[in-house]
């Protein structure tokens, strides 16, 4: 069983000590330990952590272990629920990066409240508007509506990565 708030220390590289950063860490091993979990039940005592701890590093990895847990099981009502927790972290710059790039790197088909992610496709924060420009090609049953978004980004974009992201969004949709 895992111990998740020690699970979550571990990923913030607390007890690493002088360990040189790469393979040998326990925050590596963490993040390893991390990537597997697929057990749904551990969906309720993440959320029940995050809602209740002050750490932002600690809700970040909170966050990260929920995303691999999406990706894992491919749970739409898990995806949904994160989907929703996009608006609640907005103070939250990493909490929201992960929230929106561990639900992207999932490339599970995405069928929650889209405006949730259109959002942020014009953020003034580039990782936050690159993220929500690249997690939109996951939603392919609300294809119509993404694409138009993209298509905005694509004449109104900050710079060239959001109209490089948002012409590799919509190459995906169109496949």
């Amino acid at each position: 069983m895992i111990d998740l708030p020690i699970l979550l220390e571990k990923m913030a590289g607390w007890h690493d000590g002088d360990e040189i950063v790469g393979s040998n860490t326990v925050s590596w091993s963490a993040y390893r330990e991390a990537e597997k979990v697929n057990t749904l039940e551990f969906q309720a005592k993440l959320f029940h952590f995050i809602d209740n701890t002050t750490d932002s590093i600690l809700r970040k990895h909170g966050y990260e272990v929920l995303t691999y847990l999406f990706k894992n099981t491919k749970d739409m009502d898990l995806g949904n629920k994160l989907l929703d927790r996009l608006k609640s972290e907005d103070k939250n710059d990493e909490a929201l990066y992960i929230l929106l790039t561990g639900l992207g790197e999932s490339t599970v088909n995405m069928d929650g409240d889209i405006e949730n992610v259109i959002f942020y496709v014009d953020d003034t924060r580039a990782l936050i508007r690159n993220a929500a420009i690249r997690l939109l090609a996951n939603f392919t049953n609300q294809r119509e509506v993404a694409i138009a978004a993209l298509e905005d980004v694509v004449e109104n974009h900050y710079d060239e990565y959001d109209l490089r992201y948002a012409k590799e969004s919509i190459k995906k949709l169109a496949d």
